[in-house]
């Protein structure tokens, strides 16, 4: 599955998206989560809190968001009664490679916005996608983004009460190699 299907189907299974969280899922596909383990600590706090405070649901365990990068749902992972210490793991040692590689950085965030843009327009003639926004609306958002540097975004407000997100992006090899799922 390439990046305007993996696009496509986050925009099917998510439609309260809008361009916001369209750029957090680039972030995310692009950089993965190593920018939250600057301080390990305070990052499993925060995680436990997390994962505290989701109730378990009969959700994907997780959802493909790239190639390689996988969103773990706390709500799956509970449904499946799994270890969240090995989530954690996964999580830090997917942190730690991202950030080891160094390999996907601006480029590889603006080719998949581009591609984002053609995925928006050829959805706008699918019943499948539904979503609250146009391709213009995309593009405007873009350029606003594009006036400073590449960070990460949280989710839109419609998105966070819509879809509860509530998630860690990790490396699917290395979910795999950690859990059978």
């Amino acid at each position: 599955m390439n990046f305007k299907d993996i696009l496509k189907q986050q925009m099917i299974n998510h439609p309260s998206m809008m361009p916001q969280d369209v750029v957090k899922l680039l972030f995310q596909a692009t950089y993965g989560a190593e920018h939250i383990l600057e301080n390990v600590e305070r990052a499993e706090a925060f995680f436990n809190e997390e994962y505290e405070m989701t109730e378990p649901d009969n959700v994907p365990l997780y959802e493909p968001i790239s190639e390689e990068t996988v969103r773990v749902n706390f709500a799956g992972w509970k449904q499946a009664g799994l270890d969240k210490t090995i989530l954690f793991k996964v999580f830090c040692e997917s942190a730690w490679t991202a950030s080891v590689e160094g390999q996907k950085r601006d480029d590889e965030f603006w080719h998949r916005a581009e591609m984002a843009q053609e995925a928006l327009q050829e959805a706008e003639g699918d019943a499948s996608v539904n979503l609250d926004f146009s391709p213009d609306d995309w593009k405007e958002y873009l350029d606003r983004y594009r006036l400073e540097r590449v960070r990460p975004v949280h989710h839109s407000a419609g998105y966070r009460e819509v879809e509860k997100p509530a998630y860690r992006i990790v490396k699917k090899e290395i979910l795999l190699k950690y859990q059978k799922v």
